[in-house]
């Protein structure tokens, strides 16, 4: 008399290799969606960097004198070139730490939105009591903030220009 039978699986059998299924497969999607949202933040945090530094180097490319935001300027017209001049305000002079700010936006590859704020300082020195004339040194200062998930990042980047005259 012969009991076993090799013609199939067992429901033991089937049983094992659901359970093994219904562990695996999930931890296996979230790793990949992990993976996934890892990428993107990254890739947008790069073009951050990038947007903020190829607006330093368009500074850095200029005449001490051609960096400012009036609308003759390079330094303006070239921004205007490359991103959108969200012109609402004009030019802000934040009063309490000097910057004469204009904001900018572009978006990415993936239709990502990133908001580009570029701000100029003069320095004077400190016994110079007219400010009209030319400074020493101009501070660039750079912040792109963009979307990661539901929150907002932002990258803050400055360089220094001295007056060569």
């Amino acid at each position: 008399m012969n009991l076993r039978n090799n013609k199939g699986y067992t429901g033991i059998d089937i049983s094992v290799a659901m359970i093994i299924i219904l562990i695996f497969v999930p931890t296996i999607f979230g790793i990949v969606y992990n993976m996934q949202k890892t990428k993107a933040r990254t890739e947008r945090e790069t073009n951050a960097v990038n947007i903020a530094t190829d607006v330093l180097e368009i500074a850095k490319s200029l005449k001490y004198q051609d960096i400012s935001f009036e609308d003759t300027s390079d330094f303006k017209n070239m921004l205007n070139n490359k991103y959108t001049n969200t012109d609402n305000n004009s030019s802000i002079d934040i009063s309490e730490n000097g910057y004469t700010y204009e904001y900018f936006t572009t978006t990415g590859k993936n239709n990502e939105h990133y908001r580009i704020q570029v701000g100029i300082l003069k320095y004077f020195p400190e016994n110079e009591e007219n400010t009209d004339t030319e400074g020493y040194v101009k501070q660039v200062k750079v912040i792109v903030t963009y979307p990661v998930g539901n929150t907002t990042k932002s990258i803050n980047i400055s360089t220094i220009i001295q007056n060569k005259n």
